[in-house]
């Protein structure tokens, strides 16, 4: 019965080989595909346990790049995957408790019906663990209701798994970056990144060297912080934004930036896809001498910045003030 949702899936992910795409590609990807398999499958039926389990597990494994018999390593549990975007997360779709929403009211409870009953049963036993009380449930229930109309959307976000909203989080949420530029932003703020030191903790010892500055091991704060290549290229574009502070973490340089008293909307934006689109260049120039054996100079590097978020600025924002105030603006900081 489900074999041609099986066959679906596989070739909707088939035909976006993840090797080819960076993770922010397959956040899209499977975010499509699951809210396709949500909307449609999982409004008519309760899927079974194993098929949700399958579907999970073929979804963790396009996420991590995985081929047919080879295995890699996970670096982020797949609930914080799932997880909203100011909590950490990157706002995949988690099937499990998306098709346990629907059956609390699109499934018509009848006796010939044992099946549908179960998963109801299911769904209330899950919403109770959630929620605590029958009160609690019914006052969620009521809350998801807009406009005299249930919202499955408000359901799912209120059984989902609860995280902490950081400050961090929060700056990466709201800006309008690069897709790509997000993902690898809030995997470094969380040191998520597969930097050598990180690789060593998992068992794959390696020469522990900077392939930037070729003088001390790797690390993501060493990355970012303390390397005389990258912070070459952090400093020189904390000035042309008019940035003074002195961090050691992303962590603090986001909340820096964010805390930040700007009264023009596009200056924040400015602030904020400038230091993404850093952390986004100095990991790829590392990427590129490993694997490539290519470098560039920090003056390069610090120019191809540049050009980018003026691009994303000009492109993005440039409905909300006028194109000229922006081009002289820039031009005055180089």
């Amino acid at each position: 019965m489900f074999r041609a949702l099986i066959l679906k899936l596989q070739q909707l992910l088939i035909s976006s080989p993840p090797q080819y795409l960076f993770y922010a590609g397959r956040v899209q990807v499977l975010n499509l595909v699951l809210f396709g398999l949500g909307n449609f499958w999982c409004s008519c039926i309760l899927l079974p346990q194993h098929l949700r389990d399958h579907i999970s597990r073929t979804s963790r494994q396009f996420f991590w790049g995985c081929s047919a018999g080879c295995r890699k390593m996970v670096y982020k549990s797949w609930d914080n995957i799932c997880a909203p975007w100011a909590k950490g997360g990157f706002n995949v779709k988690n099937l499990t408790t998306w098709n346990q929403d629907h059956s609390i009211w699109l499934m018509n409870i009848g006796e010939h019906h044992p099946e549908c009953l179960r998963g109801i049963i299911q769904t209330r036993d899950h919403c109770l663990a959630q929620l605590g009380s029958i009160l609690q449930v019914k006052n969620m229930l009521q809350q998801c209701t807009v406009a005299g109309k249930f919202s499955i959307q408000h359901a799912y976000n209120a059984l989902r798994t609860k995280y902490a909203v950081t400050e961090c989080s929060k700056a990466i949420q709201r800006g309008f970056y690069l897709p790509r530029h997000r993902v690898l932003l809030q995997l470094a703020s969380q040191n998520r990144l597969v930097t050598v030191d990180h690789l060593a903790s998992r068992g794959l010892h390696m020469v522990n060297r900077c392939y930037l500055c070729q003088r001390n091991s790797e690390s993501a704060a060493h990355l970012y912080f303390y390397c005389s290549y990258a912070d070459e290229v952090l400093q020189a574009i904390k000035q042309w934004v008019g940035i003074n502070t002195s961090d050691t973490s992303l962590q603090q340089l986001l909340s820096s930036a964010n805390k930040r008293r700007i009264r023009r909307h596009w200056r924040i934006q400015w602030v904020q896809n400038s230091i993404a689109a850093t952390v986004y260049s100095i990991w790829s120039e590392r990427n590129l001498r490993i694997f490539e054996n290519k470098c560039r100079s920090s003056l390069a590097l610090i120019r191809d910045i540049q050009y980018t978020v003026s691009t994303i600025l000009f492109v993005k924002i440039q409905d909300a003030f006028h194109e000229d105030i922006l081009d002289n603006f820039l031009a005055s900081r180089r």
